[in-house]
């Protein structure tokens, strides 16, 4: 609530509705989730979405006795030497993730910091794929997640995202995740209405209700998003339909 609060003291750089901004609207539901639900955001996480999926390994932390488990971060930096780019360890924290997430942070933040195994994340990204069901439990409505498939930018407002994301052609942007609805522009294959998004370090999402297919990538590199690997990774897949 603090972040939230300090955030809030700080002016708008635009009329909210009048342009697209990649910002921290993320981190202020965070913040709402606990005012509303009275519990701190991480057992609120736990209580409605981990534990009743199975996601016993997702956390803002890892502890001692998960530690070896934990893959290492890498940076691709440039080298004279080497005449191009090589992989280095990364040992930084960044956008409230702890390289090392040996210890729980003070801010959980509503957009970074969470740190998982494939397995877990294919148990959420298979919750939502079946409309919002897994294993008897029901996280959302189905048409919630009907809704995050169908939802589009305003026509000016998607020129503006347009402009200002351009790697992701053909996609619109809502509910806080990319939304394909031109596919035809899309720099991979894909199907209108597929969803999800990527994460700073690798971890990328996609669900597509209409041909009941879930796809969940992981890897530890920083400035990663969505990499050529998994363009191609989803043409293969997409190209077998």
């Amino acid at each position: 609530m603090d972040v939230a609060k300090r955030l809030a003291a700080i002016p708008v750089v635009f009329e909210p509705g009048t342009d697209y901004q990649y910002g921290l609207s993320a981190d202020i539901l965070g913040a709402i989730i606990e005012k509303v639900s009275g519990k701190k955001f991480s057992d609120y996480l736990k209580e409605k979405i981990f534990y009743p999926l199975g996601m016993y390994d997702t956390d803002f932390y890892v502890p001692p006795e998960k530690q070896n488990r934990l893959s290492k971060v890498y940076a691709s930096v440039w080298k004279k030497e080497a005449g191009g780019n090589v992989l280095e360890p990364f040992d930084a924290n960044h956008l409230g993730i702890q390289y090392k997430m040996n210890h729980a942070p003070a801010f959980e933040s509503g957009g970074a910091g969470l740190c998982s195994t494939i397995d877990d994340y294919m148990k959420f990204t298979l919750m939502l794929t079946n409309g919002g069901e897994l294993n008897g439990h029901r996280i959302l409505q189905q048409k919630t997640v009907e809704y995050m498939s169908q939802a589009k930018l305003t026509d000016d407002l998607q020129k503006k995202f347009d402009a200002k994301m351009q790697h992701l052609p053909g996609y619109t942007y809502c509910n806080l995740m990319r939304v394909a609805y031109d596919k035809g522009k899309c720099r991979s294959l894909t199907e209108n209405g597929e969803f999800g998004w990527d994460g700073w370090l690798g971890p990328y999402l996609s669900v597509d209700l209409k041909n009941n297919l879930a796809i969940v990538m992981t890897m530890q590199r920083v400035d990663s998003g969505t990499t050529t690997t998994t363009r191609r990774v989803k043409n293969i897949v997409y190209s077998s339909l």
